[in-house]
C-alpha cells in the first residue's frame, strides 16, 4: 500500500464532547483535504480534493470515499480519478459530484460512470442541493452563478447570478419555503462575504453576518446552519433562526466546509486539518 493510502483513523472524542454543548460523538481524521460530505442509507460519502489543497487543480488524485454510519470505511477510493471534487449530492441512486467545472454522475451502488455534464465556462463549481424531483441547483463560487441542472439529461441554464464583488460567490445553498439561502464566499480569499437570499428575482441580505462562508443546512425546524472558515484556523458553525444567530458551542475548527444535516447529526468536515466530525445537537 503507498504510503499516500494512509488508513483513516477514528477516535473517541469523548473529551471534546465535555468542553461542548454540542456533544461530538465521531471523528475521523487522516482524510486528504475532504469538502464534502453526504449521508444516504446509512452511508457517509466524503469528497476529497486529494493530496493538495488546492481547489482547482486538475491533477486526477481527489476521490470519494464510502463510509457507514459509524464511520467504519467500506471503501477508500469509491470512485477515484476525480480531480478536486466538492459538492455532492445522492438521489435516486446516482452520487452527484462537483468537480472545477464538470458535474459527474456516478451509480450510487458501484461508483460506476454514468455520465459527465462539462459546464461551459465555469471556474469553480462548488455546492449542490436538489430543486425539484427532476432537477438541482450548482454554485460556481468564481462566477456567482448559480446553475441549474437537469438530473436526467444532458443540460443546464442560469438560474440565478451574485455580485462577486459585493457578495462574494454563492457557496452552500438550500431551499427554504420557496426561497433560495446561500452562504457567500469571495474566490479570492480577501473580502468577507454575504449570506443572502434569493426570492426567484433578487437577492437581499438575510442579516449582518459577514464571513467566509461554505456549507449551509437546514435542520427539521427550518434553522439554518453555516460554516465560516473565519482565518482557516478557528473556524465555527452558526446557527440562524427567528431569534437571530450564534455560534455553536465546538472548539474551533480549520476549515470547516460543505457541511450536512442528516437529521440528527450536524456532520463537519475540515479541509485543511483532514478530518470529519459527526455532531450532535
Amino acid at each position: 500500500m503507498k504510503k499516500t493510502l494512509v488508513a483513516f483513523s477514528i477516535v473517541s472524542s469523548l473529551a471534546l464532547s465535555l468542553q461542548a454543548k454540542e456533544q461530538i460523538k465521531i471523528e475521523i481524521s487522516n482524510l486528504s483535504n475532504p469538502e464534502s460530505v453526504f449521508v444516504m442509507n446509512k452511508n457517509v460519502y466524503i469528497s476529497q480534493l486529494g493530496a493538495k489543497l488546492d481547489p482547482l487543480s486538475k491533477d486526477g488524485d481527489g476521490f470519494i470515499s464510502k463510509l457507514d454510519y459509524n464511520g467504519k470505511v467500506i471503501s477508500k477510493e469509491f470512485i477515484k480519478g476525480l480531480n478536486a471534487p466538492k459538492g455532492l449530492l445522492v438521489d435516486s441512486g446516482k452520487i452527484f459530484v462537483a468537480d472545477i467545472d464538470e458535474i459527474k454522475i456516478f451509480d450510487e451502488k458501484s461508483g460506476e460512470k454514468l455520465l459527465f455534464i462539462p459546464i461551459k465556462d465555469s471556474i469553480f463549481l462548488n455546492h449542490i442541493t436538489k430543486l425539484n424531483q427532476n432537477e438541482a441547483l450548482v454554485s460556481d463560487t468564481g462566477t456567482g452563478i448559480i446553475h441549474k441542472i437537469n438530473l436526467t439529461q444532458k443540460s443546464y441554464e442560469e438560474f440565478a447570478k451574485m455580485d462577486v464583488k459585493t457578495e462574494g460567490g454563492p457557496n452552500g445553498m438550500a431551499m427554504v419555503n420557496g426561497e433560495l439561502f446561500v452562504a457567500g464566499y469571495d474566490p479570492n480569499g480577501k473580502n468577507p462575504a454575504s449570506f443572502v437570499k434569493f426570492d426567484g428575482s433578487k437577492f437581499t441580505q438575510v442579516n449582518d453576518l459577514k464571513g467566509s462562508f461554505d456549507g449551509l443546512v437546514v435542520d427539521k425546524d427550518g434553522n439554518i446552519y453555516i460554516s465560516d472558515w473565519v482565518d482557516a484556523k478557528n473556524g465555527v458553525v452558526y446557527k440562524v433562526d427567528k431569534n437571530g444567530y450564534k455560534k455553536l458551542d465546538l472548539p474551533a475548527m480549520q476549515g470547516p466546509a460543505d457541511i450536512f444535516y442528516d437529521g440528527k447529526y450536524l456532520w463537519i468536515p475540515q479541509m485543511i486539518s483532514g478530518k470529519l466530525l459527526k455532531v450532535k445537537l
